[in-house]
């Protein structure tokens, strides 16, 4: 008589389900993260944040380098209103978004970076 394994297949189901889920609720806050950094980016950039900014680097590029822009939007008197600035943030989460399905769709990974 043959001998059958006999293994937990709903257990390893729901355990690739739930790794799958903690991976995709790490890429989402990263994003969500990395999204609303651009948005202090971009307006660090067009209100010159770059001009009073600690870092010389950014003064000589005339622009928000993207190792110091939290210290140009930090120098920044402008505050965006909040309602503002989710609505921009849900606007670049979703071109972020936007680019992981069309680079699913051929087949490639994509950085989302702006």
């Amino acid at each position: 008589m043959a001998r059958t394994t006999i293994w937990d297949e709903a257990f390893l189901k729901q355990r690739a389900v739930d790794a799958r889920a903690a991976a995709l609720a790490r890429q989402t806050d990263a994003d969500w993260e990395r999204a609303q950094l651009q948005i202090k980016r971009e307006v660090s950039d067009v209100h010159r944040g770059f001009v009073r900014c600690p870092d010389k680097r950014c003064r000589r590029a005339r622009h928000c380098r993207p190792a110091a822009y939290l210290a140009c939007f930090a120098v920044l008197r402008v505050r965006l209103p909040h309602a503002v600035e989710q609505e921009l943030i849900e606007y670049v989460y979703a071109e972020m978004q936007a680019l992981r399905r069309d680079a699913a769709d051929v087949g490639t990974e994509v950085e989302c970076e702006r």
